[in-house]
């Protein structure tokens, strides 16, 4: 059975959520010989690969499966990364000082781009609008 959950500890309930995932599953992991992996990182800590994996692995290959696009069409997982990246992480902008422009760019998920807590933020905000859409993440 594989497990992934990420917390971001703002205060005692949070905790106790840890908790609760931590104590039913520790023991029966450690039984099958795979036990429970837990990474303590800062908010502003670069993404992590586990991360990603989860978001192209499991979040965006259910989106791509199970919700269909505005116009009825089922689209592939890149579709999804640009649409809902854009909505939700939305544009960063900065004046180019050589043409005094403004330049707008899509935020990225990229290592170096993202940091742990923003991705882990973005993760839910994708679960959550999954499950508005009838999606039951497991």
């Amino acid at each position: 059975m594989a497990i992934h959950r990420e917390f971001t500890l703002t205060g005692p309930d949070v905790w106790a959520r840890v908790v609760d995932t931590v104590r039913p599953n520790a023991a029966p992991a450690i039984e099958r010989g795979k036990p429970l992996h837990v990474i303590v990182t800062s908010y502003d800590a670069d993404r992590h690969d586990s991360q990603i994996a989860l978001y192209w692995g499991v979040i965006l290959k259910r989106i791509a499966e199970d919700i269909p696009d505005d116009d009825g069409e089922f689209r592939p997982a890149p579709y999804w990364h640009e649409r809902l990246a854009l909505e939700f992480l939305g544009m960063n902008e900065w004046v180019n000082p050589r043409t005094n422009r403004i330049n707008r760019r899509r935020r990225s998920t990229a290592r170096g781009e993202i940091s742990v807590g923003d991705m882990a933020k973005y993760l839910n905000q994708l679960q959550a609008w999954g499950a508005e859409r009838g999606i039951v993440w497991d």
